[in-house]
């Protein structure tokens, strides 16, 4: 997924200058996948080629029947759609058998990239030839019904499947001999990321036991508690594999605890992810304890309180790994006895800057003066690429109302034309309900947005079109398309950011202002004299703009 885009940098303001199309989606395609909208996937994914095609995942457990779209679930199956840059769709393919796909990724040929996570039986299905039949996990010679072990799989620009290849684990070796009892479910590996950087093809993923990511094989820890227990404690691990043929994985980098075998406080990773930037990886984890980053030419340790009560400093670790040496910075909030909320879930480069996003509760771990609002918030913070050290931070400030009853979750985050738009959902904790959508966008160092019906599941952009994956309010996956919306409109010329609050679809202004908004293509849409709110509630769903002839705002809606 392309997530950094060199359109053009500055400082303060943004050069609009040629007509685009319409803000409303040059196109959108939806359909309604899943009995009821908690079987939905929610992070699923989308990407786009340099040339402008689509490709769309997603999970189904009732027919699709469109005109271009014809599948039959066997079970919760996953599907791959791809389109062109008009909608139309190519191809379509079924993983049929409980799969999850997590994340795709395209090359410049428009061979297409997937991982996920699978149980029981799945076939891979493809346009032409024969499909390949992977296994899940199994215990006692029986399939376990959960999603324990992972897959990678390479389609080509035609839907022709190239090779689909299982990453399994098994139970820790250690555990037989330790005369302990165990209850644990054992081996398992859970991917979460994709990326491509040159020939090889990226991958990040948890996993506990022993696991085999094709010939490299890793082995996580154990830990005991009240002396006669023994668990398994999680390692994150990012793994390279040949983008050609899915073979000769390498490890890049694993957080995990600095003993291999822990007393009664499991020191694990509860969050990790990555970023390529030329040469350089870059890694973002939250962890507790005694723990370690280490890579094939080193490592580096950290250590986070563990205090009495369950008092406990969830740290945050961000690395940059070039030429086999690791620079690192650590972030924390103070100890808490709160149950922790705080994670890592993206990164993305642009330019000289690494974006971190996330979500946290209680006191922010890059800024301690900036607290969450009720449960948990939504965040973004800009750090130097080079040192590391913290520029800049942005919250969502949303309040998700019951304490402990819901909390806000992160989506994906993209950087477009100096905007970062930032997605995420609010659900109830007990059984992850999605009770609806959150999107904001930063721009100029503000940030604006809120609650939305249904919500982005995921975004991606080229150098010229967006596209936006997503359930609508009715639980029908959608894909919405915006062609050439990324480059300048005539209507607002080297702007400076207007300032606004948001909320939902309306824009409060400190005084009256007279407001135009215009679409893309530069048409006045809606004009408001000595204004202090504009309201979109009115426009279809699109990207506008919000100016008072000197100042200006961009929005999604």
């Amino acid at each position: 997924m392309k997530k950094t885009l060199s359109l053009f940098m500055v400082a303060a303001s943004i050069s609009l200058a040629s007509a685009q199309p319409v803000s409303t989606p040059s196109w959108t395609n939806a359909f309604k996948a899943v009995a009821e909208i908690e079987d939905a996937n929610k992070t699923a994914p989308v990407a786009i080629t340099g040339n402008g095609n689509v490709y769309a995942a997603g999970q189904f457990n009732q027919m699709i029947a469109t005109d271009e779209i014809f599948l039959e679930p066997v079970a919760q199956d996953s599907y791959l759609i791809k389109y062109d840059k008009a909608g139309k769709v190519l191809w379509n393919i079924s993983l049929a058998g409980a799969a999850t796909i997590k994340a795709v990724v395209a090359d410049a040929e428009e061979n297409v990239y997937i991982t996920g996570t699978l149980a029981d039986q799945v076939t891979f299905n493809t346009t032409s030839g024969e499909p390949i039949v992977l296994e899940g996990k199994k215990m006692s010679d029986a399939f376990t019904e959960t999603q324990d072990f992972s897959f990678i799989a390479k389609y080509d620009a035609n839907g022709v499947l190239v090779d689909a290849k299982t990453i399994t684990a098994e139970d820790h070796p250690d555990i037989a001999a330790s005369g302990l009892m165990y209850f644990s479910a054992g081996g398992q590996v859970e991917v979460s990321r994709l990326a491509l950087n040159g020939d090889k093809v990226y991958l990040s993923a948890f996993y506990a036991g022993k696991a085999h990511f094709g010939d490299l094989e890793r082995q996580a820890s154990l830990v005991v508690v009240s002396g006669f227990l023994l668990d398994d404690v999680q390692h994150a691990a990012l793994v390279s594999f040949s983008a050609d043929d899915l073979n000769h994985a390498e490890l890049v980098a694993e957080m995990r605890p600095t003993a291999a075998m822990g007393s009664e406080v499991a020191f694990n990773t509860s969050s990790f992810d990555f970023a390529l930037d030329g040469d350089a990886v870059y890694v973002g984890a939250v962890g507790l304890g005694d723990l370690t980053l280490e890579t094939p030419d080193g490592e580096q340790e950290f250590n986070f309180a563990v205090e009495a009560g369950g008092v406990n400093e969830y740290g945050h670790v961000i690395a940059r790994i070039e030429n086999g040496q690791i620079q690192a910075e650590t972030y924390t909030a103070p100890a808490t006895a709160t149950t922790n909320k705080k994670t890592i879930d993206d990164l993305m480069v642009v330019n000289d800057v690494l974006y971190v996003g996330g979500v946290f509760n209680d006191t922010l771990a890059y800024d301690n003066t900036v607290f969450s609002t009720n449960k948990t918030d939504l965040y973004v913070a800009a750090l130097d690429k080079h040192s590391l050290e913290l520029q800049a931070t942005w919250v969502s400030g949303y309040d998700e109302e019951e304490n402990n009853v819901n909390q806000e979750v992160f989506a994906n985050m993209l950087m477009a034309d100096n905007i970062i738009y930032l997605n995420g959902y609010r659900e109830q904790i007990s059984d992850r309900v999605l009770l609806n959508g959150l999107s904001y966008t930063i721009a100029d160092g503000n940030i604006s947005g809120g609650s939305r019906e249904g919500m982005i599941t995921s975004m991606d952009a080229n150098n010229h079109s967006m596209v936006l994956a997503g359930l609508d309010k009715d639980g029908q996956n959608t894909v919405a398309y915006y062609a050439d919306v990324l480059s300048s409109i005539e209507g607002v010329k080297g702007y400076v950011t207007l300032s606004a609050q948001r909320v939902g679809d309306t824009f409060y202004f400190a005084e009256p202002k007279d407001i135009t908004v215009y679409d893309l293509q530069g048409r006045a849409l809606q004009q408001e004299y000595a204004a202090t709110s504009v309201s979109l509630e009115n426009l279809s769903q699109g990207i506008y703009i919000l100016s008072d002839g000197k100042q200006s705002l961009k929005v999604l809606k």
